[in-house]
Order: structure tokens, then sequence, then C-alpha cells
């Protein structure tokens, strides 16, 4: 039986290239985004037995709800990838940029990631498996651009 990864922000981008190459090693994915239409799409193009829930990461009962979904589905969760992510709109002063962008990006960004390691670290940790975190280069090299998501990296 192979290892079964849960992938967030998987409807697109690096999220959607991961789920694809682990469904292309064997993986079975659990695929996770806000945008239902889009998980499918990309749920369609994977080569294993996956499963596409569409999910709020700033929501931790929508996060525990994904969980749950994935050990009905499968009984088991080896691995989370913490990948979904947003930024605020780029180079705007930071006393111009309206308050709701800041708590977007933290709440997909900090409170999403926490929310979602929160709900799996119990089914990780019986499996002995694995959280991985994906950062970002403005993480380590911050921009005056999008300091929010930055800070949130």
């Amino acid at each position: 039986m192979s290892e079964v990864v849960l992938v967030t922000g998987a409807s697109s981008g690096i999220g959607a290239a991961t789920a694809r190459r682990l469904a292309a090693d064997g993986y079975r994915v659990v695929l996770a985004a806000r945008s239902e239409d889009q998980l499918n799409r990309v749920r369609e193009d994977l080569p294993t037995d996956a499963l596409a829930v569409s999910t709020d990461v700033t929501d931790p009962d929508a996060v525990a709800s994904l969980v749950h979904a994935t050990l009905d589905r499968f009984g088991r969760l080896d691995c989370v990838v913490v990948n979904a992510g947003t930024g605020e709109r780029p180079d705007v002063p930071l006393g111009d940029l309206p308050l709701d962008q800041f708590e977007q990006v933290t709440d997909v960004n900090v409170k999403g990631a926490f929310y979602t390691v929160r709900a799996a670290l119990p089914a990780i940790r019986e499996r002995s498996g694995a959280v991985v975190f994906l950062g970002s280069y403005k993480g380590k090299y911050p921009s005056t651009a999008t300091p929010i998501y930055a800070a949130s990296k």
C-alpha cells in the first residue's frame, strides 16, 4: 500500500506541480485548495488514486474535515506538504496597505499552516510521517515590495 501525502495549495503552481510529481512517483495524493474546479482538473491529470477536497486553510474546522476525509478515504496519512500561500498587492507603502490584505496574508500563510499541521499531526505521528513546509525566496531575502508576505514565509 503506497503512502498518502496531503498537499495544500494544490490547485496551481508549486502545489499542483508537487502533487503531480508525488503521484508520478506512486504516492496517493490528497489535493487541498479553495478552488474545487481547479483541484478536480489537477486530480484528473494524476496517474494514481487521488482525492480532491475543497478546503479553506484559514478555517480550522475545514482543515480538520480535510484530514478526516483523507483518513476515511485512505485510512492513513504519511506526509503533509504545507504549501498554501498568498501575498499582498506589491509595492504598496506599508502605511497604505489595507488591513484586510495584511489579515488575509497572515491568515493563509501563518494561521493556515498552523491549522493544517495541528489537524494532521496525530495521523502523521501515528505513521512516523513527515511535515514539509514550503517557504519562499522572499522569506530568506525579503524585499520592500511585499513585506507582509516575506515576514509570513
